[in-house]
């Protein structure tokens, strides 16, 4: 349980500072940070998934967080479509 819980943490931080590392450069380094931003989330999923299938969390739980990860995505999607068509 503590390695799952420490890669998921790991994980939706890699988020947080891939968007925060690339937030100062150019629009295509951004871009190239954001799509590493993306990946992070996805795993996230996945991370999410296994703590259900294992039990740790409860359906509403993973419910919740899927919810959450999934508008994540979206968002970081969407910046990343505006920073391509600039």
């Amino acid at each position: 349980m503590y390695r799952l819980s420490s890669q998921f943490s790991r994980a939706a931080d890699s988020i947080a500072a891939n968007i925060s590392e690339g937030s100062g450069s150019t629009d295509p380094n951004f871009n190239r940070y954001l799509k590493m931003a993306w990946d992070s989330s996805h795993e996230c999923v996945t991370w999410n998934t296994k703590a259900y299938l294992r039990a740790y969390i409860s359906q509403q739980q993973f419910e919740k967080n899927r919810a959450a990860l999934t508008e994540i995505g979206k968002m970081i999607s969407a910046l990343r479509k505006k920073l391509r068509t600039k």
